[in-house]
């Protein structure tokens, strides 16, 4: 498993949880699906907004979503 994807583990399972795509994460943020793509296979930073939205969408901290 790559860092990244360890590192996101937490973020991959609520999508998981709420059946969520990366499509369906990339509309509530208002990106496209590439966008969330890039940035779950580590390839471009997350956004500080991008983190802050997360955590509200899926009521949970910075830890829970992305240690």
């Amino acid at each position: 498993m790559t860092f990244e994807k360890l590192a996101f583990s937490g973020l991959r399972n609520q999508m998981s949880t709420y059946g969520h795509t990366q499509e369906d994460l990339g509309k509530a943020l208002g990106v496209s699906k590439n966008y969330i793509c890039n940035r779950l296979n580590g390839n471009v930073k997350w956004t500080i907004d991008d983190i802050k939205a997360i955590c509200k969408i899926y009521n949970k901290t910075f830890e829970e979503l992305f240690y």
